[in-house]
């Protein structure tokens, strides 16, 4: 006992500590713990299980530093899991943490490369945690996971190839999270899934070429985030992903020659960018590249942008494509993009290739070294 519980302290400790290696030297000193108590105690499963937490615990920090390390870990992890889950069936908490170290190798297998084995780890992950929903069709847990296993099949058969396979599973994502919204429509965790699965899907159409059925995706991710903005009108990360989403829908609806409501949710995208209270330090970018944009419909019939506000437009993207590259935060490559295009023949924007250009022809200095 007194063994368990210095353990328990150690992985306690180490999920306070901010300093990685240090977190990674406590879990590892759990993890010894508990597989000496695991050998002396073979038929205590609360020490096989924690065993195995601990195991989990090391692959997830050493992920960023060494994946094929977090492999091994994670590896090891669902190999005492998978010994518990077939040794008692029936507890679903043993079949869940089976089903987390599947995800887990999923994902470490996805980025070493190793996409097949990536999608038979994500469908073993499926195959367990759709058992548990049958089992308890009414535990939220298990359906939020179904649908997050859902979406990272989806996101690995995209890079396989196999987008029609993707989007089946997405749908069956956005089922699974549709029903939870309305189920429980006070859960605002499970409104954000539902209208970031839409923006997948809307994503995935895109690529295959479908702009109205991408288009409908992403209205109906916007509405999710408008409804959580009504509850929570200051929450930044709903703006973000709202502005995104007016940002693709101009996208679509200009591609489908409806130049007028492409520029009406361009126009929402750069409001919401411009009342930002903590912009990122690429807003002004961001911003420009988008005035640009606006700036290529002057004199446009169904824009509604005259020649005035398209010289408007230019002067305010070229002015903060100035700040920014007086503050370092672009490249000259990155003035090369189209969306630059209507400022091209302006001599304002060319001062600013040129000076992008000398800016990157400039030598750096290094520090001087105390010998």
């Amino acid at each position: 006992r007194y063994q368990s519980e210095l353990a328990d302290s150690y992985n306690n400790i180490a999920n306070l500590l901010d300093d990685s290696d240090k977190a990674l030297a406590s879990h590892e000193r759990a993890r010894e713990l508990r597989q000496r108590l695991s050998e002396d105690y073979p038929d205590v499963v609360e020490y096989q299980s924690d065993l195995a937490q601990s195991l989990y615990n090391i692959a997830n920090l050493m992920r960023r530093k060494d994946r094929s390390a977090a492999l091994a870990a994670h590896q090891k992890a669902r190999d005492v899991r998978q010994k518990i889950a077939r040794a008692h069936p029936a507890v679903n908490r043993f079949r869940s943490d089976l089903a987390a170290s599947y995800h887990s190798i999923g994902i470490v297998l996805d980025q070493l490369g190793q996409t097949g084995d990536s999608l038979a780890a994500f469908e073993n992950c499926r195959d367990i945690n759709q058992k548990l929903v049958n089992d308890q069709p009414t535990n939220t847990d298990y359906q939020d996971d179904l649908a997050s296993n859902y979406n990272s099949i989806a996101i690995v058969q995209i890079r396989l190839g196999e987008p029609s396979n993707a989007l089946a599973a997405f749908e069956i994502a956005r089922e699974i999270r549709q029903k939870l919204v309305a189920d429980h429509p006070e859960v605002p965790g499970f409104r954000v899934d539902l209208a970031s699965t839409y923006k997948n899907i809307s994503l995935l159409q895109k690529q295959l070429g479908k702009m109205e059925e991408a288009l409908a995706a992403i209205e109906s991710s916007q509405g999710h985030l408008q409804t959580l903005l009504k509850d929570a009108p200051t929450n930044a990360d709903y703006k973000k992903d709202l502005a995104d989403c007016h940002l693709k829908m101009s996208e679509a609806h200009i591609h489908l020659g409806r130049i007028a409501q492409g520029v009406e949710h361009l126009k929402k995208y750069v409001d919401i960018l411009r009342a930002d209270p903590n912009p990122p330090s690429n807003i002004g970018f961001e911003l420009a590249r988008a005035l640009a944009r606006l700036a290529s419909f002057g004199n446009n019939d169904e824009s509604g942008i005259t020649q005035t506000d398209s010289d408007r437009f230019a002067d305010q993207a070229t002015s903060l494509l100035a700040e920014a590259i007086e503050g370092g935060r672009i490249q000259k490559e990155e003035l090369q993009s189209s969306d630059f295009d209507s400022l091209r023949g302006r001599a304002n924007f060319q001062q600013l290739q040129e000076t992008a250009t000398n800016n990157a022809e400039k030598p750096t200095t290094k520090p001087l070294q105390s010998p």
